[in-house]
């Protein structure tokens, strides 16, 4: 897995290996597809549309990024300046969102002058027609981030930290 973090203002060492750690688990724990073709980039960022939207983050599919039908290319953003533990969380709950896109749960097209998402196999819906809080690859992502986060900080506490940089 190639993962690359980029900010505007340079952090700690320990944030990015921690981020890097993170990153690692979560794929590892959520067992996302050909980690060895995953390429996520992390942007920690003053946001404004983040701001705007009432979020913590998000999570984009890069163009032509397609293998075998699947996105493999994801940039995640988050807002910086949260407190660590909410920066983790997000990161859980962006990380839910790559493998429900490397596996086809989740999946997105430009049709007719819209974008739209197709959840588990089911109808293309309108992006945007349906509340946030009532997406269902959201209530799925939200019902795993604290899972994810909580096996996190057990590993961590646990010494349980034996995976490298890049998986």
């Amino acid at each position: 897995m190639l993962f690359k973090i980029t900010e505007r203002n340079t952090e700690e060492l320990w944030r990015h290996q921690r981020l890097t750690q993170a990153a690692t688990h979560y794929a590892k724990t959520l067992k996302i597809p050909r980690p060895k073709e995953l390429d996520i980039r992390l942007l920690l960022s003053a946001n404004k549309k983040l701001v705007e939207d009432n979020t913590h983050g998000n999570m984009r599919v890069l163009r032509d990024s397609y293998i075998d039908g699947n996105p493999h290319q994801f940039k995640v953003t988050i807002q910086s300046g949260m407190p660590w533990t909410w920066t983790l969380s997000t990161f859980a709950h962006e990380m839910v969102h790559v493998w429900q896109y490397a596996t086809g749960m989740l999946r997105v097209r430009y049709y007719n002058g819209s974008w739209e998402d197709s959840w588990d196999g089911g109808a293309w819906i309108k992006d945007g027609s349906i509340p946030y809080v009532e997406r269902p690859w959201e209530i799925h992502a939200k019902s795993k981030e604290n899972w994810l986060l909580q096996s996190f900080f057990m590993v961590e506490k646990t010494g349980g930290m034996r995976y490298g940089v890049h998986g």
